[in-house]
């Protein structure tokens, strides 16, 4: 069940979505847009605010998708709960969230990290919902063999667990938003930022966060477990991954020789290296929202006999 506050009924004022409830507990979903394709935005770990995050690409987006973000259990305006955080909870909650606003499949999944490995499981589980998916550096199963967790969030870890679901203070959150760029990115008003300074304040590293983070190697070998679906199309941004190779001790290069050999499971498949961190859509939002419009397109386009 929702751990909910009179303080979380105030914060959750600012919403600029809409809620749906789940098993009695409430999940913020973000619904904008025209046209019959669903993109569905998933977040990576520990991003507190998905709907302000993905802000600056999705809004070059909707004059031709239906853009849907989706807030799981413990990330932005949706309630911390007490639910599991294995792969198929978390693709569960997904697929009620779209059942709720009655948005039917088949979807076109837009993961960024930990969400791809969502989105995969998905695909895997129910291949006649997934259109496409489209990667914005998404984690996949041989980038989490290798990961190794940097001794500052090994201490945010011990904290989080120590002061479960702590409200911050601003001026924590302010440095925070130095990690995170889209914080800054011109999309974004003057009250979407102090709504996302309100957002990371409450949703710091939440119980549900940290137990996503503790299951992402059982959740990987999952996904392992299974065939990946050939005929998948895919559109894979990767980002410049020095970030991610240092956690790893390799060189980026080795990492996204395993982005290409990953890739080689699909028949359909288009391969993009951006270099910039691992928060590409605050980068480069013009570039993927192109390469997204082009890449759908070409999916829509009918099959002549």
């Amino acid at each position: 069940m929702s751990r909910k506050s009179k303080k979380d009924n105030e914060f959750q004022k600012g919403v600029v979505g809409e809620f749906v409830s789940i098993d009695g507990d409430s999940y913020h979903v973000f619904v904008k847009g025209q046209g019959e394709d669903a993109l569905v935005f998933m977040a990576g770990e520990g991003v507190p605010s998905p709907v302000l995050d993905f802000k600056p690409l999705w809004s070059l987006l909707t004059d031709n998708f239906k853009i849907v973000v989706l807030e799981k259990a413990g990330y932005g305006f949706s309630d911390i709960t007490n639910n599991p955080s294995d792969i198929d909870t978390l693709v569960h909650y997904n697929r009620e969230m779209l059942k709720k606003l009655n948005i039917s499949p088949p979807y076109i999944l837009v993961a960024h990290s930990y969400g791809g490995l969502e989105a995969l499981h998905w695909a895997q589980k129910y291949s006649d919902e997934i259109k496409s998916i489209i990667s914005l550096d998404m984690t996949i199963p041989s980038i989490v063999d290798i990961t190794r967790i940097p001794l500052i969030m090994k201490l945010v870890l011990l904290y989080s667990s120590i002061f479960k679901n702590t409200k911050i203070s601003k001026k924590r959150a302010i440095k925070l938003t130095e990690k995170l760029p889209s914080f800054n990115h011109p999309s974004l008003t003057d009250h979407d930022r102090e709504t996302y300074l309100q957002i990371i304040r409450n949703r710091f590293m939440t119980t549900n966060m940290v137990k996503e983070l503790k299951m992402m190697t059982e959740n990987a070998n999952i996904i392992r477990s299974k065939p990946y679906l050939a005929n998948l199309p895919i559109l894979f941004f990767s980002s410049d991954l020095i970030d991610a190779a240092k956690n790893a001790g390799k060189n980026p290069s080795e990492l996204l020789q395993l982005h290409k050999d990953f890739l080689s499971n699909f028949h359909k498949s288009k391969h993009i290296n951006l270099d910039c961190n691992h928060f590409i859509h605050a980068y480069y939002p013009d570039k993927i929202a192109q390469e997204i419009t082009a890449f759908i397109n070409e999916l829509n386009i009918p099959l002549h006999c």
